[in-house]
C-alpha cells in the first residue's frame, strides 16, 4: 500500500508541476511576452511550446522516478482492439456518431 500511495503522490506532483509551468506562463509572463513577439508566436508559445515543449519533460523528470510494474495480464493485443481504440483516439468516432444519430433522429 505505501509503494501504491508514494505513486500516486509522485503523479500529483508530476501534474502540479505541468500546470504550474502552463499556468504561471499564461498567467506571468505571456502578457509580457506578447508585447514583443507577433500574435501567432505568442498563441503558438502559449499552447504548444510551454506547456509541451517545456512542462511536459519537467514533469517526466518526476514520472521517471515511478517504478514500473509488471502486468498479470497474459492476453495478447489483437487487431480489432487496435482499429478501436484507433477510431477513438483518431475522431472518427465523433463522424460515426453524427451518422448513427442523423439515421436515428431522421
Amino acid at each position: 500500500m505505501n509503494e501504491k500511495f508514494k505513486t500516486i503522490k509522485i503523479v500529483s506532483l508530476s501534474m502540479c508541476i505541468w500546470y504550474a509551468i502552463t499556468l504561471g506562463y499564461n498567467k506571468l509572463l505571456s502578457p509580457i511576452v506578447s508585447e514583443y513577439v507577433g500574435d501567432l508566436f505568442g498563441v503558438f508559445l502559449k499552447s504548444i511550446l510551454i506547456p509541451y515543449g517545456i512542462g511536459m519533460p519537467i514533469a517526466y523528470q518526476a514520472l521517471k522516478t515511478v517504478k514500473p510494474v509488471k502486468l498479470k495480464n497474459k492476453n495478447s493485443f489483437t487487431t480489432s482492439d487496435f482499429v478501436k481504440i484507433f477510431i477513438i483516439q483518431s475522431g472518427i468516432i465523433v463522424f460515426i456518431v453524427f451518422i448513427i444519430t442523423c439515421y436515428l433522429f431522421s
